[in-house]
């Protein structure tokens, strides 16, 4: 439920449409020792800024994922960023959503 908004606005803003292959990657990491998943979506599309200049356009995934990450980790920082990825000269190659999930493990659930 958390990343598929993102996913999903990886696709139908960022990749439909561009005349190249379109490309979306997932990562997800385990941080074990701090008790976070960290999650990096990239994709090769038209970037965050191209979109929202494009059209007045203003993602309701992006607030409902912001509002969920907060209530899970109880905090409002910084645990959803997106940003442009930019080449050498600045031109914008795409799109990159990091997300921070932090979660708790009790010792009567370790494997």
């Amino acid at each position: 439920m958390l990343i598929q908004p993102i996913i999903e606005n990886a696709i139908l803003h960022g990749i439909a449409g561009i005349s190249e292959k379109g490309r979306i990657n997932i990562l997800i990491k385990d941080v074990v020792h701090e008790n976070y998943l960290r999650v990096i979506i990239t994709d090769n599309g038209k970037g965050i800024s191209n979109v929202k200049n494009s059209i007045n356009h203003q993602s309701l995934g992006s607030k409902i994922t912001k509002k969920r990450l907060e209530l899970i980790s109880n905090s409002e920082n910084n645990n959803y960023n997106l940003m442009d990825l930019m080449d050498e000269e600045d031109n914008v190659i795409g799109a990159k959503a990091e997300l921070i999930i932090s979660y708790k493990i009790e010792e009567n659930e370790r494997i």
